[in-house]
């Protein structure tokens, strides 16, 4: 897979609100075929606002996970686990990347 080049941070200035930050994680035990969530405290993030969320640990082999803004200032992080084990997930140390769309949407 080739990465597209020659984008730079103020390209989408107009377009779009950037926050970022870390926080640590720390999903405790998934039960096989369940999921784990857990909050963490993003001052500033609110509805609306899309979240990319980057691991610590390795979690590929659990089947997925994603991170939302679930209320004003929190992040939910959801963790699936889809092995067939109880798994211990690590706590460590999340980044997180929050867009926030600027102005108003115009139909096409």
């Amino acid at each position: 897979m080739a990465f597209e080049t020659g984008f730079h941070a103020r390209q989408f200035q107009g377009l779009v609100d950037v926050m970022y930050g870390s926080a640590t994680v720390d999903p405790a035990t998934a039960a096989a075929g369940a999921e784990v969530v857990t909050t963490v405290t993003a001052t500033g993030v609110a509805l609306g606002d899309l979240v990319l969320a980057f691991p610590g640990v390795d979690l590929t082999s659990l089947g997925g996970y994603f991170a939302s803004v679930s209320a004003a200032d929190t992040i939910k992080v959801v963790i699936s686990n889809e092995t067939g084990d109880h798994i211990d997930i690590a706590s460590s140390t999340w980044r997180f990347i929050v867009l926030r769309p600027k102005g108003r949407f115009n139909s096409i």
